[in-house]
């Protein structure tokens, strides 16, 4: 018995679950003379067609084994001939972004659209959200950025989740059309998407892996406005709120990291958008409260403060990644994530000028909220420590991050 729908489309292979359940597959792809061989990561299907594109070296014409495997237990097994796309006059191709995630998600995107680029020979369109544009505007391999119709209705409507879908649906019916289109960001599972590297599973939607030297965040500024009373030297703090508690620095834990800092004649930098109106007020006796000012409010002149800055201290935030396009020494303040796969490449280095500080607890539990004091969590489970121990905390204190940052500037 079959359990999936299997079919060939030039180079795209098209799975299409026809059950009602949830299944955990991994697809193999193998050529007949064994010269290819291409295994997915693992993801969940449930009625919706998922593709990706095989290896771009097979060949014209050559037999492929298309196989799925439940765990180990082999499930499924066809083999099909086709004729590969890379080797046609191809239409131009675009990038879909399906589901409306924050900027720090999409600027994970920015590895996978590059590989498309280099491997298609041509710039990539990109279809996706307003936020977005400011930082992909001047990227050297995307062509256009486009704002693609989303029909949604309201929250209140029983049927919204269906109509979206249709919508989607919809709208990447008439991009194909005059497109080679690749989705990201669709059907979406948390526990899958937070414990896999997000440029991984970008590219994964089109058959594809990255290698190390291909993970770089990448973002090209305008040029730098000139900011008056800027310090020469300055640490830049980007205290961002988050609804994810476990990122948030509390402003008396901020506070007193200023007052460390200017102790020792460091002068500070605390930049911040509009509504992080609690950080206005912050006393910075050495260096500048830039908070909500219009001359840090772009994400062009935020890059070039990070990149001036001696030490970047944010917690895990899309300022995060964009400092990942910088040569600055980066400070992440606590982590509710196992860091490995959320980790920055720079020129192809792992962690290169990259730290993390984290708080008491020493687990990676994917909590968002301190279930003492909060009554609920989001995500997976909290650790036990959140929930026997009031001492145990993701974030870290002012004094831990201060000693980091001595570490880092070798001043201790």
């Amino acid at each position: 018995m079959n359990y999936f729908k299997i079919r060939i489309n030039e180079s795209k292979v098209y799975v299409k679950s026809l059950t009602n359940r949830y299944d955990n597959i991994t697809i193999n792809i193998k050529s007949w003379n064994d010269l290819i061989n291409y295994t997915t990561p693992s993801f969940f299907i449930k009625d919706v067609e998922m593709w990706f594109a095989p290896l771009m070296n097979i060949k014209d014409q050559e037999g492929i084994t298309v196989s799925l495997y439940n765990g180990d237990i082999l499930i499924q097994s066809e083999k099909f001939r086709f004729k590969s796309i890379y080797q046609q006059n191809i239409k131009p191709i675009c990038v879909v972004v399906i589901e409306e995630l924050g900027l720090g998600d999409f600027m994970w995107a920015t590895p996978f659209i590059k590989k498309l680029s280099l491997l298609y020979q041509q710039k990539v369109t990109v279809f996706g959200y307003p936020q977005y544009y400011e930082f992909i505007k001047n990227n050297p391999y995307v062509d256009n950025f486009f704002i693609y119709n989303k029909n949604y209705p309201s929250n209140d409507d029983p049927d919204r989740n269906k109509k979206i879908y249709e919508s989607d649906v919809e709208n990447v019916k008439e991009l194909e059309k005059e497109y080679e289109v690749f989705k990201i960001f669709e059907y979406i599972q948390p526990p899958v998407y937070y414990n896999m590297d997000h440029r991984q599973y970008c590219a994964s939607s089109a058959g594809l892996t990255l290698k190390e030297k291909e993970l770089d965040i990448i973002y090209s500024p305008e040029e730098y406005q000139k900011i008056e009373n800027l310090p020469d030297e300055y640490v830049l703090l980007y205290p961002r709120k988050m609804n994810w508690i476990n990122r948030f620095v509390d402003r008396e834990t901020l506070q007193e990291l200023i007052n460390l800092l200017n102790s020792i004649n460091i002068s500070v930098v605390l930049i911040g958008k509009d509504d992080d109106s609690c950080y206005y007020d912050l006393d910075v006796k050495l260096g500048l409260n830039l908070v909500g000012q219009d001359c840090q409010n772009s994400l062009s002149q935020t890059w070039h403060l990070i990149n001036k800055s001696q030490v970047f201290i944010t917690a895990d935030s899309s300022m995060y990644l964009l400092a990942g396009s910088t040569d600055t020494n980066i400070l992440l303040t606590g982590w509710a994530l196992n860091p490995y796969n959320h980790e920055l490449f720079r020129n192809g280095v792992r962690n290169y000028k990259s730290y993390i500080v984290k708080g008491t607890c020493p687990v990676y539990c994917l909590n968002d909220y301190n279930i003492l004091s909060n009554g609920s969590i989001r995500g997976q489970f909290g650790s036990i420590n959140c929930i026997l121990n009031t001492n145990f905390s993701c974030k870290p204190d002012a004094k831990s991050i201060f000693n980091e940052f001595l570490k880092i500037n070798k001043l201790n």
